[in-house]
């Protein structure tokens, strides 16, 4: 999953996928916006199969959130 979600973020920001850990902050480190975050949302909606609530899915800080976030979905 962490795989997944590392290489859709670098959809959409200038990094390394091996520069990102589940530690990584969304907005302060991987320097995404909300329109970035709304699109990568979309994406992992149809990798994952599962359905986000747009403001909660804005409100994770980090790429661990996210993971956390998809767990809970597919439970």
């Amino acid at each position: 999953m962490l795989e997944e979600i590392k290489n859709t973020i670098c959809d959409y920001a200038i990094i390394d996928p091996n520069d990102i850990t589940e530690d990584s902050k969304l907005r302060y480190e991987l320097e995404l916006n909300s329109l970035d975050l709304v699109n990568i949302s979309v994406d992992l909606e149809d990798k994952f199969g599962v359905s986000f609530e747009t403001k909660k899915f804005l409100a994770l800080k980090t790429v661990g959130d996210i993971m956390s976030y998809i767990e809970a979905l597919k439970a």
